[in-house]
């Protein structure tokens, strides 16, 4: 059963900063936030696609506070230029959600890592380490990691070099659950450096989106069945960025709106910290 979210919150005033945003579970929640009448930025890869997001949201909410910064987070360059764009301009972030991601995709990212580690895990966190002084600057924050049920299978693979190997295995699952694993693991080290914030980590759901493109066509077909809207795919990503009192809940994981259960390696505080230490010296000539 999926939990059905209708946030009331008034957002004015607000900054909303959405990765991802022009398709699917974070398209879905861009026009939630919008209703909400926050200003809103959308950073993701394509402009037109994105734009033409835009025009519909203030179509269908009156909201024209709708921005977009271009992120590829496959390059880390690009995502750096992102974060200067962003702070350019604002100097509060009262809700970041970091959605964007990939699923099983091939190869390697321009920066030489394994792709689904690079786009679902890297880039996210080296925008989020660039956002952070301002994130902490703005009283209430919250930072929202869109994660996978599939984090449970991941395992710690960043102490050594398999993040920079290509994943060759049959659909790269095992790829794919060690980033969503980094992403939990990214929320709970954010909950302890956030002292005015919190942060949160969650499964959307198996949503009908274009993650699942790569994928075999019969095997997408197959899940299309039992495949949510990405409407409800957004409610959960919309709980924890904008639910009242959920602030002794941060650093969780959930899913249908809900607390539920992780990887165990979360619980351990040196696997967190150690995953925050080599991220910062991967990313360290961006963080100059």
């Amino acid at each position: 059963m999926v939990f059905q979210f209708k946030p009331t919150t008034d957002l004015t005033g607000k900054i909303v900063l959405v990765t991802g945003g022009s398709a699917g579970v974070g398209k879905a929640a861009c026009f939630e936030f919008a209703r909400l009448n926050c200003t809103l930025i959308i950073a993701s890869r394509n402009k037109e696609k994105t734009q033409a997001v835009i025009d519909q949201i203030i179509q269908q909410t009156g909201n024209e506070k709708v921005e977009f910064i271009p992120l590829v987070l496959d390059d880390l360059s690009s995502v750096k230029r992102a974060a200067e764009l962003f702070l350019e301009k604002y100097q509060q972030l009262d809700i970041l959600v970091n959605n964007a991601g990939s699923s099983m995709i091939p190869g390697l990212t321009k920066d030489g890592f394994e792709y689904s580690f690079g786009v679902n895990y890297l880039g996210p966190f080296l925008f989020t380490e660039l956002l952070l002084p301002t994130l902490q600057n703005t009283p209430g924050c919250r930072v929202v990691n869109v994660s996978s049920l599939m984090h449970t299978q991941g395992r710690v693979v960043w102490e050594d070099d398999t993040i920079r190997k290509p994943d060759t295995s049959f659909l790269r699952i095992g790829a794919y659950a060690h980033s969503k694993l980094a992403n939990v693991l990214h929320a709970r080290k954010l909950s302890q450096l956030l002292k005015n914030g919190s942060a949160y980590s969650l499964h959307p759901g198996a949503v009908a989106t274009d993650i699942y493109n790569p994928l075999p066509s019969f095997l997408t077909a197959i899940g299309k069945l039992f495949f949510l809207t990405e409407e409800q795919g957004a409610m959960t990503t919309l709980y924890c960025a904008l639910e009242e009192g959920l602030e002794d809940k941060s650093g969780l994981y959930f899913d249908d709106c809900k607390v539920a259960k992780h990887n165990e390696l979360v619980n351990d505080q040196e696997v967190v910290d150690n995953l925050y230490r080599i991220s910062r010296e991967l990313v360290s000539q961006y963080l100059q």
